[in-house]
């Protein structure tokens, strides 16, 4: 699933899932248009409850995977939902520290857990939630 305004390559996503091996017939845009990753999950959990689906894969930038681990947990998601990382160009750095960018997304997402804990009330130690392991194929 995906929605068409949350990302920077939107245009290219669904091909982006297809050289991954995603069937494309099982991409589906999600509507409607959401502001953060708290309603984009949201969103997601009534999909997948209106479409009978109990095995969902949310696919998001490499730093990001935390904080969509940590809703998932505060939502309490009623089945497992693997989170993994797309890949980035150039790959991502042995230590997140070595790269400008990286040390930016780290402090942005560090912030943003902790701002999530304190504006809508979620318990930090669902940033620490493990994520569920992907089986059979997507």
């Amino acid at each position: 699933m995906a929605t068409p305004y949350n990302c920077q390559d939107c245009a290219q996503r669904v091909s982006q899932l297809e050289r991954l091996g995603v069937v494309r017939t099982r991409v589906a845009v999600m509507t409607p248009r959401v502001r953060n990753t708290r309603d984009e999950l949201q969103v997601a959990l009534g999909w997948s409850r209106r479409h009978g689906l109990v095995r969902v894969v949310v696919v998001t930038s490499p730093y990001h995977t935390r904080r969509v681990q940590g809703w998932l947990s505060a939502l309490a998601w009623p089945h497992p939902v693997g989170v993994r990382a797309c890949e980035v160009e150039g790959g991502l750095a042995r230590v997140w520290w070595s790269r400008d960018y990286d040390r930016r997304y780290t402090v942005y997402e560090v912030a943003a857990m902790a701002a999530n804990s304190w504006r809508d009330g979620v318990n930090p130690r669902h940033w620490f939630a493990p994520s569920a392991p992907l089986v059979g194929t997507l």
